[in-house]
């Protein structure tokens, strides 16, 4: 059966407006096509924090605004995103209310999943987000576009909904869940897989590791590798611009390479910046 949705994002948050804001701009900013989106609130008495998730909005993304009647906390927040979104998709994403993505952060994460499915049949759990320098998560194997972990936290998760039954069984046990996910798997040879490099950041100050600092990705950039060319139109192009412009691949190799013509670059400043 075809879902109807590919990505099922949930996003739980109680308070912290500030975090929360910058989380949904970045949210905003990236590529979310065929995404369902769940926010839970967990009950927050901050104002700032309510209003901005009544006035979140993404033309074109189906968005469930989800507020718990009581402070449920982190897992069981969590627990009921995923309930709501697991009926519509394929593929089952969280993340914390206290980070900022790239803007092909799940077509990323979906991509390191097939590539560490094309080498191994053991089911995998994704993340985006790999602390390299904490010495709580250590890189067990390391590869072109993935790294194979000892253990990741709950930072962001990216799985098929097959493994959901995992999470039901965790999320309902309250606090730890993560860690508790990453027991479950150790003991049951699902392995953790970090994307290379990694697509998001933790920016809260909350979740400091054992070394004394606070979680983040160390490989983490902003910037993307991606070349992009702009020309008049395809029927201009002569033989020798498009080899002046197949120089710009040859010369950067492993960066990705987008061109646009005038017509295309006119709708994507209409339908990102409403002029």
């Amino acid at each position: 059966m075809t879902s109807e949705y590919k990505y099922g994002i949930v996003l739980c948050c109680h308070n912290r407006p500030g975090y929360l804001k910058t989380t949904l701009d970045s949210l905003l900013n990236s590529n979310l096509k065929d995404s369902i989106i769940c926010i839970v609130d967990d009950f927050s008495d901050d104002k700032n924090t309510i209003n901005l998730i009544r006035d979140f909005d993404i033309p074109g993304v189906k968005i469930i605004k989800k507020t718990n009647k009581k402070h449920l906390g982190i897992s069981l927040s969590l627990l009921g995103g995923f309930n709501q979104v697991f009926p519509r998709c394929t593929y089952m994403v969280n993340i914390d209310s206290d980070v900022i993505v790239k803007r092909d952060w799940l077509f990323a994460l979906e991509k390191t999943y097939n590539s560490y499915n094309k080498l191994f049949s053991n089911k995998t759990i994704v993340t985006g987000f790999n602390c390299i320098g904490s010495c709580d998560h250590k890189i067990i194997k390391e590869f072109d576009d993935f790294y194979i972990k000892k253990s990741f936290g709950g930072v962001n998760n990216f799985y098929h909904k097959d493994l959901f039954y995992i999470y039901k069984k965790i999320l309902k046990t309250g606090r730890g869940w993560d860690w508790s996910l990453v027991d479950y798997c150790n003991e049951n040879n699902i392995t953790l897989v970090a994307s290379k490099p990694s697509t998001i950041q933790h920016i809260g100050v909350n979740g400091m590791n054992s070394s004394g600092r606070y979680d983040y990705a160390e490989d983490f950039d902003l910037i993307p590798k991606t070349i992009m060319q702009t020309y008049a139109s395809s029927d201009g192009l002569t033989p020798q611009m498009i080899d002046a412009m197949g120089t710009w691949k040859n010369m950067n190799p492993g960066w990705d390479y987008e061109s646009f013509d005038n017509n295309e670059c006119i709708e994507f400043i209409t339908k990102h910046f409403n002029t």
